[in-house]
């Protein structure tokens, strides 16, 4: 029976290894080629991710605009205000209370800060404030019967507040005043973008322009 001398015994051993193959050169390179394919594919999948979330947020603004199209027909026309000071409620506490939404986070972009209602319900899509931005301390509610052209008239948008001094700093919030109240902003933050909610229950992504015309204030 014939015997394996040294060198075909040394040889078996380095197949046998696995990793003994490789050189420490072409580990380097191997590592450094999927660094780069790492780096060409993160991009795609945050926007392809990025893409996910806006559409859930248009979905989103679709199911609040069908809750109150059923508020506005049972309250004369009248939407809820972005806030009730009698009662202490903001607009996505009003229409939960009345039954007219299940899923609370509806209220609330699933590409902005945070994403999980609070006990407030601080943190939502902005309302607009009666008028066209016009700073309202009463909190007037838009009654839809006095919209001539309710395609053209947004009610709700993606939103963000800002003040430093504040724990709703850079967070989304639940009313826009507009120009007079540039603290409450239009977050352009589906692709340079904000969705919103139009008094005729569609749903659309608007660019900067439309909102500057409107004097509100955006916010990138």
């Amino acid at each position: 029976m014939r015997t394996k001398c040294h060198g075909e015994y040394e040889a078996v051993h380095r197949v046998r290894g696995g990793m003994a193959g490789f050189t420490l050169t072409e580990l380097i390179v191997a590592i450094g080629i999927i660094s780069i394919l790492m780096s060409l594919l993160l991009p795609a999948v945050k926007q392809v991710r990025d893409q996910a979330k806006g559409l859930r947020c248009l979905n989103n603004l679709h199911q609040i605009g069908l809750a109150l199209s059923q508020y506005v027909q049972d309250s004369n026309g009248f939407f809820p205000p972005p806030y009730d000071p009698a009662a202490f409620k903001t607009w996505p506490m009003i229409i939960n209370n009345g039954g007219y939404i299940n899923n609370k986070d509806l209220c609330l972009c699933p590409s902005g800060v945070p994403t999980v209602w609070s006990a407030t319900a601080t943190y939502a899509y902005g309302f607009r404030v009666a008028g066209s931005g016009i700073y309202d301390v009463g909190h007037n509610r838009i009654n839809a019967l006095d919209i001539s052209n309710p395609a053209d008239y947004f009610l709700l948008a993606d939103s963000i507040y800002i003040n430093s001094g504040s724990a709703s700093h850079l967070k989304q919030f639940y009313y826009l005043y507009g120009a007079n109240h540039p603290q409450t902003c239009i977050q352009l933050r589906h692709a340079l973008g904000a969705n919103v909610l139009m008094i005729d229950g569609s749903v659309q992504r608007k660019e900067a322009d439309y909102f500057s015309n409107l004097n509100f204030s955006v916010y990138k």
